[in-house]
């Protein structure tokens, strides 16, 4: 069983957002692209532990009609029928916590059982999982708590401080409170860079981030050109509807995912499953 250790986990991070802000920046025939279902499973790791995303749905701003996705992911706008590029952040937030954390994201209360209280109450929703146990940890001062038990002796509290204060900015309730995709990335860089600058370890790339996302992150992602908006070949679907994206890597590509622990922990024991086989 391979332990991912911190600095994989923060450039996981750091890839998936670069991945998201070329989704989100890009455009085919002329809408942004939104990656609603996005969680952990669906994010692969090649033989250097470079994260991409694989299969995943596709999306446009607007109301939809049919929420699909995994409850503990999602953004509770969305689940009142309100999509939108923030949804994405909101997931990515609870990614980020379940990254550091010993807890996966579905720490489900009995109560969410109750059809009732989903039906009636979605802003419930906020009550339960990773988010809310996380903020009560905040609000209580013990954010050590918060922290995969196996990384505590590879970071410092300003590092889980800038941390835990992304992730909670991410997955702040309203929509107009969360940040863009492209400030979380830059956020993470530059929590990732003064990490390794207070421990005195080297860090490979000395760019801004600016410089990192042309360099590592746009020439990887072939396709649509996000400056060119007439670029895009496919058509879109139509609002609240949904089509499926299937990437198949050209490595094999083990998914990050976690050992069962609650019940679908992250932090607690990161393995890799089997290669996928390249199609």
């Amino acid at each position: 069983m391979k332990i991912l250790d911190l600095d994989q986990r923060i450039l996981i991070a750091i890839d998936v957002a670069i991945a998201l802000t070329y989704l989100h920046l890009s455009a085919v025939a002329g809408e942004t692209m939104i990656c609603y279902n996005l969680k952990t499973t669906k994010i692969l790791l090649t033989e250097s532990y470079r994260a991409k995303l694989g299969t995943f749905e596709l999306s446009r701003s607007g109301t939809v009609n049919q929420v699909i996705g995994t409850f503990s992911y999602m953004d509770p706008q969305y689940i009142r029928g309100e999509l939108t590029v923030k949804s994405d952040v909101y997931t990515f937030g609870v990614i980020l916590l379940e990254i550091i954390s010993p807890r996966g994201p579905q720490m489900w209360n009995q109560d969410m059982l109750n059809p009732v209280i989903f039906d009636n109450h979605p802003d419930e929703l906020q009550r339960f999982g990773i988010v809310a146990w996380a903020l009560e940890k905040l609000k209580a001062g013990h954010a050590s708590e918060i922290l995969d038990d196996r990384l505590a002796d590879h970071l410092d509290e300003e590092f889980l401080g800038g941390w835990l204060s992304l992730a909670s900015w991410c997955t702040s309730y309203e929509v107009d409170d969360r940040p863009r995709i492209e400030e979380v990335g830059e956020r993470l860089w530059e929590i990732w860079k003064d990490h390794r600058n207070r421990t005195g370890e080297p860090y490979e790339y000395e760019r801004s981030w600016e410089e990192f996302v042309e360099v590592e992150g746009i020439p990887r992602a072939r396709g649509v050109d996000s400056r060119d908006k007439s670029s895009g070949h496919a058509e879109f679907p139509a609002e609240g509807k949904v089509t499926k994206h299937q990437y198949s890597p050209d490595v094999s590509s083990p998914q990050l995912q976690m050992t069962e622990y609650y019940a679908s922990p992250i932090g607690s024991d990161i393995t890799l499953s089997p290669p996928l086989s390249p199609r």
